[in-house]
């Protein structure tokens, strides 16, 4: 089972977070800058500028993400041991900006890396060595991350789409585990 789109979406609540960031962080530079120089400009100029800015940065970020996501659910798959079922997958991101695909088998959860990113390996979890999973939000307001504890203490977090989705299919399966 397919969860999520083919890419990790940025809902609209955050991208006008994003833009709004950009912005007053783009005008406080300016301004900053004109007071060393002693050459303060005029509110209207700070806000023409700032706002351009924030779009054009904003549209650049989107276009760069939206490129390198396409390719991430086509290019990556899992190869299943001998009585391994797949469960789900979905396109996912290891909270260290690290973009790959998330799957759910009958015996781990496991998270393969874009092709490009390799070099620092898969990361496999056994489901009987896990031992608490949480719903967690990015920046604090973002709904889309969870948090996946093994009973010997290491946490992983995956940004992940319809997080409620994998919360429900993780959980299901965690119980299946310990029965």
């Amino acid at each position: 089972m397919k969860i999520g789109k083919d890419k990790i979406e940025v809902s609209l609540l955050a991208k006008t977070i994003s833009i709004v960031m950009t912005i007053v962080a783009y005008a406080i530079a300016l301004v900053v800058i004109d007071l060393i120089f002693d050459e303060l400009g005029t509110f209207r100029s700070y806000a023409i500028q700032s706002v351009s800015f924030g779009i054009f940065w904003f549209l650049l970020f989107d276009f760069t993400m939206n490129k390198f996501s396409k390719k991430v659910d086509k290019e990556i798959e899992l190869d299943l041991e001998e009585g391994e079922e797949l469960i789900a997958y979905g396109v996912a991101n290891l909270f260290r900006n690290l973009e790959g695909k998330l799957f759910l088998t009958n015996k781990q959860l496991v998270f393969k890396l874009f092709q490009e990113n390799l070099k620092t390996g898969t990361t496999k979890l056994t489901l009987d060595r896990i031992e608490s999973i949480e719903k967690r939000k990015t920046m604090f307001i973002i709904n889309n991350s969870l948090l996946v504890r093994t009973i010997n203490g290491h946490e992983f977090k995956f940004v992940v789409n319809d997080r409620d989705e994998w919360f429900k299919v993780l959980n299901e399966s965690l119980t299946l585990t310990k029965i």
